[in-house]
Parts: structure tokens; sequence; C-alpha cells
């Protein structure tokens, strides 16, 4: 049974709630554009269920996937090695354990990195 909640991130399981993609635009094409932007309101308006809605709507495409895969190879690359580590932290809601924890291997430009998720 849905309620409102007032403490705490909400989510749409479990909260009645306004979309939070619909209450600021814009904010994904600053991102894309690789700009600097701050989230300013009062306690309890929304900002950190509108961030992880961001972050899960932002990760949804696989984008941002392949730019911490492209960025991994870079660190490596400075360090000279030709094998490195990814550790990524799913947090969305809705997705079964088995989904979230994975590992596997990615090949970037004869880098290899092992991508686990937790």
């Amino acid at each position: 049974m849905r309620y409102f909640n007032v403490s705490g991130p909400c989510n749409k399981e479990d909260h009645y709630m306004i979309e939070a993609s619909t209450r600021l635009q814009g904010v994904e094409q600053l991102i894309d554009m690789k700009q600097y932007f701050v989230i300013h309101a009062a306690r309890q308006s929304g900002t950190t269920t509108y961030l992880k809605d961001l972050a899960e709507r932002l990760n949804r495409d696989g984008k941002y996937y392949q730019e911490s895969l492209e960025q991994a190879a870079r660190y490596v690359d400075v360090f000279g090695s030709k094998e490195g580590w990814l550790v990524l932290f799913d947090q969305r809601t809705g997705i079964t354990w088995e989904e979230k924890i994975y590992c596997k291997q990615e090949n970037v430009d004869g880098t290899v990195i092992h991508v686990f998720g937790n």
C-alpha cells in the first residue's frame, strides 16, 4: 500500500510522488555539455529523490558505462599497465541481486578492464 512519505528519499513503488524528472529541466543537457550545476532547495523538497532518479536515468542507456570504462583505461595507461579494475555500485530499485552482482571483462583499446557490479 502506497503512502505519502514525509522523511527520506521516495520511491515509486512505496510512495505517492510527483515524477522526479519533471521538476528540473535541462540538467541532463548540462551533464552532456560537462557543465557544473547546483541543486539547492529546502529540506524535504525532493532533492535526494531527484538525484537518485537522475542517476538511474543516466545509467539506463549505457553511455556513461562506456565513459567509465574509457576513464578507467586512461588511468591504467598512466601507470603503464594493460589491466585494471572497475567497481560499480548499483543502487537501482526494482531489479534483483542477480542483475546487480556480476563480474565481466571489457577490452578498451587493448586494455583489459575487470568490471565488478555490486
